[in-house]
């Protein structure tokens, strides 16, 4: 029978014998949906807007396609047009899903994109780790994602909706 003795000296977990924390230890999904859990923490506790372009060059342009009104800045007119409309369409076409199951409630409009931005910060901070791991080794890919996820700038602008 193996030993289920918890030992201080070691990093290991007592009932599997693997660090919890390692990120080899976890499947890629797994730890895409743990990374999505903290960003969508993230995106919870943050209620300040750090520059009016997280409105206006994104949801704000999304919000006037899908549903009809909303300002658009001199950038989105048909004569001046200089910005691309792919990244308004990620939170397009989730305005669109909102309208089309009668679910566009003002918190939804508002709030939504945070979170679709959570997802994609969370595959950030997932890759960002593995070509951490491939150019350096694990040792490096785990304290890279440590430090990426500890970092107060990243914490604070990665869930933001600039475009």
């Amino acid at each position: 029978m193996a030993n289920t003795q918890y030992s201080s000296t070691s990093s290991s977990c007592y009932w599997t014998g693997k660090n919890p924390l390692r990120p080899g230890n976890y499947s890629q999904k797994s730890l895409l949906w743990w990374l999505f859990l903290y960003r969508c923490i993230n995106a919870a506790v943050i209620y300040s807007y750090h520059h009016q372009d997280e409105d206006w060059q994104s949801t704000e342009v999304a919000h006037n396609k899908i549903f009809g009104y909303g300002y658009l800045t001199w950038e989105w007119n048909e004569e001046n047009s200089i910005r691309s409309f792919v990244h308004p369409s990620v939170f397009g076409a989730f305005y669109a899903i909102l309208k089309a199951f009668s679910l566009d409630t003002p918190w939804l409009v508002a709030k939504g994109p945070r979170f679709i931005q959570a997802f994609l910060s969370a595959v950030t901070d997932l890759h960002i780790a593995k070509i951490a791991n491939m150019l350096y080794g694990e040792s490096v890919g785990y304290l890279t994602l440590i430090f990426h996820l500890a970092s107060w700038w990243a914490y604070y602008c990665l869930i933001r909706t600039y475009s």
